[in-house]
């Protein structure tokens, strides 16, 4: 698929222009992905079993081992700088804070921030088209 505002090659998924964020088709299909949200599940089961909890790299791994993904194939998403992001990054695990308390940015190849959760597709789609240029 091609942007029509700019010509950048997009994926079959995109909904947004990594390159100049247009929207794309509203009908284009989100890929089939199986999206786990069991991070609630897994923060108060692990401990009870005596696994570690975030931001440690026991935590993350036993995420992935579960799940069944390789770092570069997950995304986190969370609300806790230190925890959610770190804590991923330290894993290989890209990540995207949801900041909703203050204007910080913090931006680097493995992490984004979003202000509002209506930002988070175009940041997955940066992420996922990041991912498959590799």
């Amino acid at each position: 698929m091609i942007c029509p505002n700019c010509a950048t090659e997009l994926s079959d998924f995109a909904r947004f222009c990594a390159n100049c964020g247009q929207a794309q088709k509203e009908d284009t299909p989100f890929p089939e992905v199986e999206y786990e949200t069991c991070e609630i599940a897994w923060n108060q089961v692990l401990p009870a079993q005596g696994k570690k909890k975030k931001p440690s790299k026991e935590f993350f791994g036993y995420i992935l081992s579960d799940l069944g993904l390789e770092p570069s194939e997950a995304i986190m998403v969370g609300d806790d700088f230190e925890a959610d992001v770190v804590g991923a990054n330290n894993c290989g695990i890209r990540a995207i804070w949801y900041n909703s308390r203050t204007e910080e940015n913090r931006e680097s190849p493995m992490h984004r921030t979003v202000h509002d959760l209506r930002s988070l597709p175009q940041a997955l789609e940066t992420f996922w088209q990041s991912n498959s240029s590799r």
